[in-house]
């Protein structure tokens, strides 16, 4: 009897060590974590309480990051924004969304209205 009380502490002893090591280190099983990954990461965000002109969507392939008050947002690695008035892809963009401001870093800019391109190293815009 003693013998099979050892050996369920001992065993209990080594289920909470596993568990403890899981919860502390975050381990997850690689096949199922890696099958959940997009090959490409994208972030994006459409506010639906708006009409259908005034959707401002944007992404990003490598990185995404807000400010405190997610009122800015700024956008890594072949960023894009879009909304009624241009389409905008770049290196970097940020967007101030109480101002409406966009700024971008090696950019592209097409006009909705008038298809025209317009290209830059910086350039500021701003949504209406």
């Amino acid at each position: 009897m003693k013998l099979m009380m050892k050996m369920a502490n001992l065993s209990f002893s080594v289920f909470s060590l596993t568990l403890l090591f899981v919860i502390s280190t975050g381990f997850t099983d690689k096949k199922s974590s890696a099958s959940l990954k997009p090959d490409l990461y994208t972030l994006s965000r459409i506010d639906s309480a708006k009409t259908r002109d005034d959707l401002i969507k944007w992404s990003a392939k490598d990185s995404t990051k807000f400010s405190k008050n997610k009122t800015l947002i700024f956008l890594y690695g072949h960023a894009k924004l879009t909304c009624k008035e241009f389409d905008i892809t770049a290196d970097e963009i940020s967007f101030d969304q109480k101002a409406k401001k966009v700024v971008a870093k090696n950019y592209k800019m097409i006009s909705a209205a008038s298809n025209k391109v317009a290209e830059g190293k910086y350039g500021e815009f701003y949504i209406h």
